[in-house]
């Protein structure tokens, strides 16, 4: 017979799944999902408005109408990131704050359909950030046939093909998760607690949608695709500097943009794939939440970083700021 009553069974079960009377466990979740991960999310999309409102009346170049796909596909993925990662992670250690109580009931009634929106904007950006690197190709390798392939309504067919193609892919995403009222023995109350369906505990769904079709069209084809693009890319700024022996070619400052986007990008979504490696093939699970939050904030910098890059590398981009805020020359 077991000698815990159930108020002590109740005081000392922790709703989260971690022990969070450990001193190790609680600053974690303070420190890297409430503090770094809010931090990142913050900046990031404070930088991506800034982002959207330069590019905002661009709508007759092809990059900046991937650009500004692209933004606005990152300012979704850090909102779902900052209520999904920050705000839990408040709740988590501040679990007694009538206003986090409030929070945490409506997110576990929204999480079912948060999950796939955040699934939602991170392909989305993989194949838009794809996208612009197999246009900025296309017109640096073939500038003959660019003017006729890489125009302004191709761009938006391409981006509205994603568009597509993301909700579509996730649509499974909705049905993985739905919520159930649980008896609360504690207070003699009832509760709504989040639970995996039939089709998220299903061998085949699994198999065949979470670990194949994921790993394939997440990581394997993206990375693949932009380790070969942005190899070409280098290769062919390096040659056309080589050849213009006064400065640099026409364009070139474009394509280093690019290229660095792409190295962020790549460099950013590694430990995610890591992770999902992890995920699938070791049963500790505090070592693999661990690994997840971390991996999520190289996610979520990869979101955040654009904004930089294109102040950085973009003359122009840096101009139409400097002209939007109001100070373009202070001589």
């Amino acid at each position: 017979m077991n000698g815990t009553n159930a108020s002590e069974e109740c005081i000392f079960q922790p709703r989260t799944g971690f022990n969070f009377f450990l001193m190790d466990a609680f600053m974690w979740t303070l420190v890297i999902e409430v503090a770094v991960s809010g931090f990142i999310c913050t900046i990031g999309i404070i930088f991506n408005v800034l982002t959207i409102t330069v590019l905002f009346k661009e709508t007759t170049s092809s990059r900046y109408i991937f650009l500004q796909a692209l933004t606005v596909s990152d300012i979704l993925f850090l909102v779902c990131g900052l209520i999904c990662t920050t705000m839990t992670g408040l709740y988590r250690c501040f679990s007694d704050n009538y206003i986090l109580q409030a929070y945490w009931d409506w997110f576990i009634i929204s999480l079912p359909y948060l999950l796939p929106l955040w699934f939602m904007a991170q392909i989305s950006s993989t194949y838009l950030v794809i996208a612009i690197t197999v246009f900025r190709f296309v017109a640096i390798s073939y500038p003959l046939h660019a003017k006729s392939l890489c125009t302004v309504s191709a761009t938006r067919k391409t981006v509205l093909m994603i568009a597509i193609c993301s909700v579509v892919y996730c649509i499974p995403r909705f049905f993985e998760y739905s919520t159930i009222d649980v008896y609360e023995k504690c207070d003699n109350s009832t509760s709504t607690e989040l639970t995996g369906t039939d089709i998220m505990f299903n061998v085949y769904y699994s198999y065949i949608y979470g670990v194949g079709l994921y790993f394939t069209f997440q990581y394997i084809l993206p990375l693949s695709m932009l380790s070969v693009l942005n190899f070409k890319l280098i290769m062919v700024v390096r040659r056309s500097i080589q050849d213009y022996k006064h400065g640099s070619p026409r364009g070139t400052g474009v394509t280093i943009q690019v290229i660095v986007v792409v190295i962020v990008f790549s460099i950013c979504m590694a430990p995610d794939l890591y992770v999902q490696i992890l995920w699938n093939f070791d049963s500790d699970p505090i070592l693999r939440l661990k690994f997840f939050t971390i991996s999520q904030q190289f996610l979520n910098i990869s979101s955040s970083t654009n904004f930089i890059i294109y102040f950085v590398s973009g003359k122009k981009f840096r101009e139409r700021f400097q002209t939007l805020f109001g100070y373009k020359k202070l001589e």
